[in-house]
């Protein structure tokens, strides 16, 4: 469409800004000792996308479609449609974004100290044809 018309289109994106008065805050999840729940294939987290099967006890990635099984500390059973019946009370589920609390296991086993602030790398691609 953007061809057909010659419009050009534009993205701006401003990550880490500050919240507008509007807006939600960001919500952080904290799923436990166990850390996030995640698909064992692809590995991508849990998002409201998931499709929950099998009485709440599997879900089926919406990435890859591949179905994994619930850890027995999330598992909640589904109402009638389908849904989790906490899927107001987690962030993960209902929320388009959301922060995670990192486990243990994301930290390097070998450090005693918490984990640096993360590094920011900006590329910029200026070649002609971008």
């Amino acid at each position: 469409i953007l061809k057909n018309l010659q419009i050009p289109f534009v993205l701006g994106l401003n990550p880490f800004a500050e919240v507008d008065a509007r807006e939600q805050a960001m919500v952080c999840s904290d799923m436990g000792s166990a850390g996030p729940v995640r698909c064992q294939r692809c590995r991508a987290y849990m998002s409201p996308l998931m499709t929950f099967i099998d009485g709440g006890r599997h879900f089926s990635c919406n990435l890859c479609g591949a179905t994994s099984e619930i850890p027995e500390e999330y598992f909640m059973h589904l109402d009638h449609t389908g849904h989790r019946t906490d899927h107001y009370q987690r962030a993960e589920l209902c929320l388009g974004s959301y922060e995670l609390m990192a486990t243990r296991d994301y930290c390097r086993r070998d450090d005693p100290y918490p984990p640096s602030p993360p590094a920011f790398i900006f590329m910029l691609d200026v070649r002609h044809q971008s």
